[in-house]
């Protein structure tokens, strides 16, 4: 059974999926995070096989592909060497640049394709890939007081045991 709910990193209050970008909206502003003209992209992000696990990201609109792999790859616990990729229906971005297919050094918010769920793919060690499916959840006027580029907001609390899998830090 899909948990539906989550807790928001900032404030540790419980939200749901469904509440998610109001919520957002309300917790940013009473932390005094900025208010900006280009928004910041919200991306759910969660299993591919399971979608009772998830995490919800703030990215500020220039970072680039190549950066949230590598915020993916630090999060999951591998090398940023390791080759991924992220696919958007029938056209892929590799982090290693293969002959006839276009690289990730593109920021997220000037691509038409944040629109539509993509899947990420990270070739680990181990016997099988860690597959991600995401999506935009929207975009917001805020910006974390720090300028981070990627800033985790919510997650539903998945066990630590659950195999790579990203974890934000706890406390």
């Amino acid at each position: 059974m899909p948990h539906s709910s989550g807790a928001c990193s900032l404030c540790e209050k419980a939200i749901s999926r469904h509440s998610l970008m109001d919520h957002l909206d309300r917790c940013l502003s009473e932390k005094g995070w900025k208010e900006v003209e280009d928004p910041s992209i919200v991306i759910h992000i969660n299993p591919k096989m399971d979608n009772r696990y998830y995490l919800v990201l703030l990215v500020q609109p220039d970072t680039t592909f190549y950066s949230l792999d590598a915020f993916l790859k630090t999060s999951v616990g591998v090398d940023e060497d390791r080759s991924s990729r992220f696919q958007f229906k029938d056209q892929f971005y590799f982090s290693h640049m293969n002959d006839g297919y276009p690289g990730m050094n593109f920021p997220l918010g000037l691509s038409p394709i944040m629109y539509e769920e993509f899947t990420y793919l990270l070739y680990t060690q181990g016997w099988f890939p860690v597959i991600l499916k995401g999506k935009m959840m929207g975009k917001i006027h805020r910006t974390p007081p720090n300028n981070k580029a990627i800033t985790i907001v919510t997650d539903n609390n998945t066990p630590e045991e659950y195999h790579q899998w990203l974890q934000r830090p706890r406390k």
